[in-house]
């Protein structure tokens, strides 16, 4: 009876176990089970414990094998107890005393099975001999009986589960179940940073979060790291966790978005610029992206009078040029600049117009802003040019408008006023007008023998003639000279002793006998004297017996003669026949002469004087001779 109540609390003692969750799957640890055959009953009494560091399930199969089955000849008897304890070992948290009184195992060792199983951040990972000299120990009852080397432990998995037999022959104090965690294993994250700076790798154990670096690059905006974690992750990730048992590699990548940076345009004017003209147009800022590729400057919109856009500067740095349109790729770093425009003088062809002069100097060319030049390189400078001519003109410079009208640039000696005030006259192609001025020539009349009248009048040229110099009374008509037995017949441009007719005169007659001017305006190019003419008065000499006392009147032969003042002496008086057959041409001036006949009274010398030069002939009575009339 008393063995039967003994097996009855053994039995119920079987069924009491420890279980908790456990994780995970390592390696097979195992161990061979030798089988001996005792002949005679052995009970084992013995006392240890199992330590793990998560609850384990223990059960005692006293009545059956490993396999759970009940094998012939088995000898019931004896108890086995589990305690839980608090753990004496600081290194593990749970702790089972396994209390085993004498029992049976004389066939086939009554099993102690100590089971793990995976959790979701635990795993069994076999066992380890912890015991040491200070472990509580008791009853070895039985245990160093020849043959006794029965089963030893022998640890094995099936499938996530790790169970641990222990028999006979186990004669440790402490067994410990180890686990293995997820908390053992680290994660270990690198990182590409993906043309931005280096970050070094970090690590940390599993379940903890990671700090994440920031990386940086020129011209982008970091967006985080992206990776098998997550994406775009600033700053501190939430706790990295994983299912595989074993270290997490992770490689993180760095995220970017290319900055936009913008050009600002700025067109100041030349500080040599005239304070007349000023920069026109406006450009709006010019986004860029950095790292894009095909971006160009949008064309100039500025515009100054006189000068060329030649190209853009940075503000920043003057020495880095850019043309228009040109193109832009990470300008700057990609940081905002400006850019100011940088301006060249035109250069413009300034044509003379003579106005009807004559020579002058053709062309020269404005620097705007600059000067004169005589080329169009602009490289020798126009200080003197050539003045036209004009007959009867005066130059007076030239002038941006007809008649002297607008500014003189060119002075009449030929002298370029060049200087802050002229020197933008220009902004195209354009001509200068010669000015002129009618020349004002002394006309000296010169009587020539006679008194009285006009001494000078005075021609302004192609205009009229004036009494004076001002200018400011015409003269049409000059007061006329006398001269004693000459009829004054006007005014010629040579000079002429008597003549018989004023038609005999040489050179122009420019003023007639009344004083009329009848020439034009424009007859004179200097300084003249005109001449007088004077025609002789005609006397006529009567042979009048009644006056000539004791002279025989005479009866044959001329019986009068004239005189013509100062010039000859003829008989017959002479009058151009333009009929006669005897006409001879002899000119003088623009007068053409006719011969006359003289016939002698008396047999003697006789004297013809003309222009007062004097021929003498003999002539016979009634020998007639011809005399030309002049």
């Amino acid at each position: 009876m008393k063995n039967r109540l003994n097996n009855i609390n053994l039995i119920k003692k079987i069924m009491i176990g420890l279980m908790l969750i456990c994780f995970c799957v390592v390696g097979i640890n195992t161990y061979n089970i030798d089988t001996v055959y005792a002949k005679a009953p052995q009970l084992k009494t013995k006392t240890f414990w199992v330590n793990s560091n998560q609850p384990v399930t223990i059960s005692f199969l006293q009545n059956n094998d490993k396999k759970n089955e009940t094998q012939p000849g088995w000898h019931q008897g004896g108890t086995i107890n589990c305690y839980s304890e608090t753990s004496t070992k600081s290194e593990y948290a749970y702790q089972y005393k396994i209390v085993m009184d004498k029992v049976d195992v004389t066939h086939y060792t009554p099993y102690i099975r100590v089971q793990a199983k995976n959790s979701a951040t635990y795993r069994p990972n076999g066992t380890l001999n912890i015991s040491s000299a200070s472990d509580y120990q008791y009853g070895q009852d039985g245990m160093n009986r020849g043959g006794n080397q029965c089963h030893n432990l022998k640890t094995y998995y099936n499938n996530d589960e790790m169970q641990v037999y222990i028999g006979l022959g186990f004669n440790k104090s402490r067994l410990a179940v180890n686990f293995a965690t997820m908390y053992d294993y680290n994660w270990h994250m690198s990182f590409d940073s993906n043309g931005g700076t280096e970050c070094k790798s970090i690590s940390g154990k599993y379940g903890t979060a990671a700090t994440l670096p920031a990386s940086t690059r020129n011209g982008y905006t970091f967006n985080g790291w992206s990776g098998s974690i997550g994406n775009s992750l600033k700053g501190t990730t939430s706790n990295i966790t994983w299912t595989g048992w074993n270290d997490y590699y992770i490689t993180m990548t760095a995220q970017w978005t290319p900055n936009d940076y913008y050009a600002t345009f700025t067109a100041p004017k030349p500080a040599t610029a005239n304070s007349g003209i000023s920069v026109s147009g406006s450009m709006d800022k010019q986004k860029f992206t950095y790292d894009a590729e095909n971006q160009h400057l949008n064309s100039n919109q500025f515009s100054l009078t006189g000068y060329k856009f030649v190209q853009w500067h940075r503000k920043d740095n003057e020495s880095r040029k850019i043309q228009d349109n040109g193109d832009i790729y990470n300008e700057n770093n990609g940081k905002d600049f400006t850019l100011v425009a940088e301006w060249t003088p035109k250069i413009f062809d300034v044509t003379a117009n003579n106005q009807g002069g004559e020579g002058g100097f053709g062309t020269i060319y404005e620097k705007y802003d600059t000067g004169y030049y005589m080329t169009s390189n602009c490289t020798t400078k126009a200080t003197k040019l050539v003045t036209p001519t004009r007959i009867g003109y005066e130059f007076k410079g030239y002038y941006t408008g007809q008649n002297g009208k607008g500014t003189k640039l060119i002075n009449a000696d030929g002298s370029v006023n060049d200087n802050s005030t002229t020197n933008h006259l220009f902004a195209s192609s354009s001509v200068v007008y010669a000015n002129w001025e009618p020349c004002k020539y002394t006309v000296t009349l010169n009587k020539n023998g006679g008194t009285n009248g006009t001494d000078t009048i005075v021609e302004k040229y192609n205009t009229n003639f004036y009494t004076d110099k001002t200018c400011t009374t015409v003269c049409s008509y000059i007061t006329v000279p006398t001269r004693a037995n000459y009829i004054f017949k006007g005014y010629s441009t040579e000079k002429n002793n008597p003549v018989e007719n004023n038609s005999l005169a040489k050179g122009n007659t420019i003023i007639t006998s009344d004083g009329k001017i009848t020439c034009g305006n424009t007859d004179f190019t200097a300084d003249t004297t005109l001449y007088a003419i004077w025609v002789p008065k005609d006397y006529k000499v009567g042979l009048n017996a009644d006056t000539i006392s004791g002279v025989e009147v005479p009866s044959k032969g001329t019986k009068e003669y004239f005189e013509k003042y100062s010039l000859y002496n003829y008989v017959n008086q002479p009058e151009a026949i333009a009929s006669a057959s005897n006409t001879m041409s002899y000119s003088f001036g623009n007068y053409t002469g006719q011969w006359k006949s003289f016939t002698a009274p008396y047999d003697g010398e006789y004297t013809f004087t003309s222009n007062g030069k004097s021929t003498t002939y003999h002539l016979k009575e009634n020998e007639t001779i011809k005399v030309y009339v002049r």
